[in-house]
């Protein structure tokens, strides 16, 4: 699967379809196919529950009004249910006890939604108003930063179009509260999902003159054990020490590889009183599944209460990535990443981690949690952690997040751009706790996108946005094309681009196969003199190029079909997650073509309820299925 190219979900499907049918059918007689459609246009009604908790146990809960009136009296003379608390029994007019009509703390509105990059921050706003200045006590947890804060949503009386309920379990990062015009207080409490916290951590907080941290308590010492975890693959390394050169140990996740004597930065060489070369040294890697299990281990589990259930997952099925079908494609420097399966250098400087447990060479798919990094260059990267401003405060490399950035670049750079690794929240997690290592770029061709109707007779949307729009770099190619001779003969700009720089450089072959020369001489470089900042550049240079035409070659030419945005708001509905993948009835038939084939990818889902009536917008990203 697919974080970023996943089907939607069963019974998200159920519900929409159902939906569907109802706005569709004219049939409004009786019977319970009739019945059922009212349930949905007439009689449904969105709901909220929340409650919320403080770190000393104080509990408070809310909810929407789900009764009209004064509410129903018991037994005691308490109102129950309703809008208003108080509706015993009136006192004669004057009394001093005379009893006031309040309306009792409610939930006007609540909105949750994702944020920040790839839409891995869950937050939520949740509104509400309290009539008094006793209430307002009581709901003293809403305003408890850090205090534990559940949200329940969904639709009453709606039937099979409904669908399932949502929800939000997170911690409170803010608050407000304003006096309104009838003496209570418009109060809102603003929560974000745990697991994501981890990454902004600092690495190893600062301590003032009396010992004490400098930045947030709660965060001081999540990976001040941070040399724990390098010294540890570094002890690991020691124990492989007389292992079998170019080998690789699964339990410890630590590969092998004796540089030849011409291979390796020329600057760490070693010579002879004859100016000779030096023996081969041995090179030890450490794959980035082994590196996540270890800040699970030696960072996360002794963080405490508020981290120690959070885990990064870094594992085969989930950091799966599309394989490279280019020749010679391999890491531009494996002086400090090393790719899975094998890495070749020229016709005869190459090198495989024996018999691992990842796919074949010539399989369609690779597994990043097998991604080699090397140990020396990983010892500087967890160096920058401890890093600290001049005033003693949190430095930006000081993070999980700045250390996984730096692993992520890495390998992106390296792979000339092809492999683009990042860190979202397991949309199937509903704690928030498991982080889990993801390929941007990869595309599982099975899943077929769910059709979203709009406009038509059977829209399921109450508004749509459907816009294309050109991008600057594509704009300006199109128009330098178009001036040239050779684009006007070929009829594709793309092409005409590619056909004018060939002819000027007098190339009779094919742009793919000199990619693919000049490639192969940048590897042969690398083994031949070394790790110098040229020769790696020169690689990166020539492997993004190979990368490009053999794409080109393979999907029959550039595709110019033009980029469009695509977002709608829908009658409320829980389930689109984060990398769903849907496309639209009302697509242009040259986005609809076999191949390349367009659809959307969703990158944000935000639902909002207010006065009974609950929404859910989504917001996409245009894509092509290869």
């Amino acid at each position: 699967m697919s974080l970023f190219f996943t089907a939607v979900d069963d019974a998200v499907v159920k519900a929409l379809n159902a939906r569907k049918a109802y706005y569709s059918s004219e049939d409004r007689s009786a019977g319970n196919k009739a019945e059922q459609a009212h349930t949905w246009l007439f009689k449904k009604m969105a709901f909220v529950t929340a409650s919320a908790k403080t770190q000393t146990g104080k509990t408070a809960n809310l909810a929407t009004p789900t009764r009209g009136g004064l509410g129903r009296i018991n037994a005691s003379g308490k109102s129950s249910g309703g809008l208003y608390t108080g509706a015993g029994k009136r006192n004669k007019q004057g009394d001093s006890n005379a009893v006031r009509f309040l309306p009792k703390p409610h939930i006007v509105s609540f909105k949750i939604y994702n944020d920040g990059d790839m839409g891995s921050i869950k937050k939520c706003e949740l509104a509400f108003s309290v009539y008094s200045l006793s209430d307002i006590d009581l709901m003293a947890p809403f305003f408890a930063i850090g205090g534990d804060l559940g949200v329940r949503y969904g639709w009453n009386q709606a039937g099979a179009a409904g669908g399932q309920p949502g929800g939000f379990q997170g911690q409170i990062y803010n608050f407000s509260y304003s006096v309104n015009s009838s003496g209570g207080f418009d109060c809102i409490s603003y929560g974000m999902g745990k697991g994501i916290n981890i990454l902004s951590v600092n690495a190893d907080a600062p301590k003032d003159a009396k010992g004490e941290s400098t930045t947030d308590e709660e965060f001081a010492d999540v990976i001040n054990h941070s040399n724990n975890v390098i010294q540890k693959i570094k002890n690991d390394c020691i124990i492989l020490a007389d292992t079998v050169v170019d080998s690789y140990d699964a339990t410890l996740g630590i590969g092998t590889v004796k540089y030849e004597t011409d291979w390796g930065n020329p600057e760490d060489r070693e010579e002879d009183s004859e100016g000779e070369s030096g023996d081969p040294e041995t090179q030890y890697y450490v794959s980035l599944g082994r590196i996540c299990n270890l800040l699970n281990e030696l960072v996360l589990e002794t963080a405490g209460d508020a981290f120690k259930n959070i885990k990064f997952i870094c594992e085969t099925g989930v950091s799966n990535g599309n394989f490279c079908i280019a020749n010679f494609f391999a890491s531009t420097n494996p002086g400090e990443v090393i790719f899975p399966g094998r890495a070749k250098y020229g016709d005869e400087k190459e090198f495989t981690f024996g018999e691992i447990d990842t796919p074949a060479y010539n399989s369609t798919i690779v597994d990043h949690s097998f991604c080699m990094f090397n140990v020396n260059w990983l010892e500087k990267e967890f160096a920058k952690l401890g890093k600290t401003t001049v005033k003693g405060q949190k430095s930006a490399d000081a993070t999980i997040s700045a250390l996984l950035k730096s692993l992520f670049d890495c390998v992106f750079v390296n792979s000339a751009g092809f492999h683009k690794l990042t860190t979202i929240l397991d949309p199937a997690d509903k704690t928030g706790n498991r982080i889990l290592i993801v390929d941007g770029t990869y595309v599982d061709k099975t899943i077929e996108p769910y059709e979203i109707t709009a406009v038509t007779q059977n829209s399921i949307c109450r508004s749509v946005s459907l816009q294309s729009k050109v991008p600057n770099e594509m704009a300006m190619v199109a128009m330098v094309s178009a001036n040239s001779a050779a684009g006007n003969q070929s009829g594709n700009t793309f092409a005409a681009v590619e056909a004018g720089d060939a002819a000027k450089k007098g190339k009779e072959v094919s742009a793919t196969q000199n990619a693919a020369n000049e490639t192969r001489d940048a590897m042969i470089a690398i083994g031949s003199s070394g790790l110098s900042d040229a020769n790696i550049k020169s690689a990166q240079t020539a492997l993004k190029s190979l990368i490009l035409n053999v794409y080109k070659d393979a999907n029959g030419g550039p595709s110019t079909i033009i980029p469009i945005d695509f977002s709608c708001v829908l009658d409320g509905i829980e389930g689109f997650i984060f990398g769903n993948t849907i496309t639209c009835n009302y697509l242009p038939s040259s986005y609809k073509q076999v191949s390349p084939k367009g659809c959307f990818t969703i990158m944000k889902v935000e639902h909002n309820i207010s006065g009974n009536d609950w929404t859910t917008s989504i917001s996409t990203v245009f894509r092509l299925v290869p």
